[in-house]
């Protein structure tokens, strides 16, 4: 405990927990180090729907989300990044 002369008082310390904004800045330090990057894109949300649906990145039956799409979409441009690298 510190005691506090100002007002006769003593102060209990705790830790505070880290916030949203210390928590984006570590994902995103980490991203940075691993060599990966989040990219903003505008396309049209039904095509990109049944392209990853007919690829095989988007199960038909679920139901559609923001997240289950980006997963997709990671997927897919990562495919087409390893398929790029082995004709180099």
């Amino acid at each position: 405990m510190i005691f506090c002369e100002m007002t006769g008082r003593n102060l209990t310390t705790t830790a505070r927990q880290p916030g949203a904004t210390a928590a984006r800045v570590r994902r995103t330090r980490a991203r940075r180090l691993s060599g990966r990057r989040v990219y903003r894109v505008e396309v049209d949300e039904v095509a990109v729907e049944i392209v990853l649906t007919d690829l095989g990145y988007l199960n038909p039956a679920s139901e559609v989300e923001t997240k289950t799409i980006e997963r997709g979409l990671s997927a897919l441009i990562e495919r087409i990044c390893l398929k790029h690298g082995e004709s180099l």
